[in-house]
């Protein structure tokens, strides 16, 4: 029996059966599925709080975004770093904010007036907390600097970075991990004249366990690294532009700083951007933006810790999105169940807000993208953190003049 149907848009389906001569018609007022309409989200999240406050902290400007968090030790709460101010001259902030969103601590890390893209990650006894500071002399240059914080107060007054790279040109987009004995941190670095990859390790007492050195082979501009600890060995994914257009490469790199693996991750015919990585038990997760459907969504993909894909096709997470980008991504083990939570900005419906969903360990979407923030102005930079009462999604909301960060906690199962 061969079927055949007609859409009247809006109305119904006209569907029939043809059995020899004769035609079985019925109607239904059920359409096709249509992933881009308001289908309801099964995942859920709390009514967004408010965590930092422009208006009423002393010396805390309006404008806060670009936040980072990384949680304490016993899953109670979060150290948070944010740059607050406006792009022509930020300084960062440290806060320690609890599982109730009570905001606490506040402290002002950098006083030049040029700081950027904070990344802060949780071990020893406290937070490493990198950044790239502006130079005033001479504006073009950017070097990467460095806070210890202490997890038990009393959280110091004023701070003295340590200056993790100080070339002559850009050193931008760091990202530090904890290893269980130290910080290694990765940046994109154009001291030889191309942007490319560096990698540093520091213990907690300020010295270079190894010195800052370039890593990676690839030819063409390396830039926006991300790194990720698991199984005795750093896995990087970074965009490079050797094959003519920014796709995402990963590499593995020993304690040394050697790179045992180099592979190429999105090979995609679109653009890739802001790739993020995360280590679960068996392998790694990875997720980034790519151009390729037309529209920039954003993709998934898992693989072993050498690299070898075990997903065989990247996973397109978003179907609706209107210039997707900046996701973040988190890897939740529940039982014998690993979940792969993942939030973006997004400006479907004409105003950037931040979505979120959730995949299973083989990268199925649970439900259909969950609208966290909604309001009136942008919403930006989401960032995910864990901790006992569930995960958290911190973002920045605001207009140009006037912007805080907030917080919900998600769910979706």
């Amino acid at each position: 029996m061969k079927k055949a149907g007609i859409i009247f848009p809006g109305v119904f389906v006209l569907s029939f059966a043809l059995i020899g001569c004769q035609y079985i018609i019925g109607l239904s007022n059920e359409l096709p599925p249509n992933p881009c309409s308001d289908v309801q989200s099964s995942c859920t999240s709390t009514p967004p709080v408010q965590v930092t406050h422009g208006l009423t902290i002393p010396d805390l400007e309006k404008i806060s975004t670009e936040v980072d968090l990384a949680p304490f030790p016993d899953m109670e709460g979060w150290g948070m770093v944010f740059k607050n101010g406006d792009d022509s001259h930020p300084n960062l902030w440290f806060a320690t904010v609890s599982k109730d969103a009570a905001v606490n601590n506040f402290r002002q890390i950098t006083e030049n007036q040029g700081s950027h893209s904070p990344s802060i990650s949780a071990g020893g006894s406290g937070f490493g907390i990198v950044w790239e500071e502006k130079q005033k002399e001479p504006e073009t240059d950017f070097r990467i600097e460095l806070v210890f914080i202490n997890y038990q107060p009393p959280i110091p007054e004023t701070f003295t970075p340590l200056i993790i790279a100080d070339p002559d040109g850009f050193a931008k987009a760091p990202s530090i991990v904890w290893n269980g004995s130290d910080f290694a941190i990765v940046w994109q670095d154009s001291r030889k004249g191309k942007n490319e990859i560096w990698f540093a390790r520091i213990n907690e007492s300020g010295n270079f366990v190894i010195s800052p050195m370039r890593i990676g082979t690839l030819f063409g501009d390396s830039t926006l690294p991300d790194i990720a600890w698991a199984s005795g060995m750093y896995s990087v994914v970074f965009l490079n532009n050797s094959t003519g257009k920014d796709s995402v490469y990963g590499m593995i790199v020993d304690q040394q700083g050697n790179v045992t693996s180099e592979k190429l991750i999105s090979a995609s015919s679109g653009k890739a951007g802001a790739p993020r990585i995360m280590a679960e038990p068996s392998g790694l997760a990875i997720v980034w933006t790519d151009n390729s459907p037309g529209e920039t969504e954003i993709f998934f993909t898992k693989t072993d810790f050498s690299l070898n894909p075990v997903i065989p096709l990247p996973i397109q997470v978003t179907q609706c999105a209107i210039g997707a980008d900046l996701p973040d991504l988190i890897v939740r083990i529940e039982g014998e169940n690993i979940f792969h939570d993942i939030c973006w900005q997004d400006s479907r419906g004409g105003i950037t807000n931040v979505y979120a969903t959730t995949l299973d360990s083989n990268g199925n979407k649970l439900s259909f993208e969950l609208q966290v923030s909604n309001t009136q102005e942008a919403s930006t930079k989401c960032k995910f953190a864990l901790s006992k009462s569930g995960e958290s999604i911190f973002w920045a909301t605001g207009s140009f003049t006037n912007r805080e960060i907030f917080m919900t906690y998600f769910s979706c199962i």
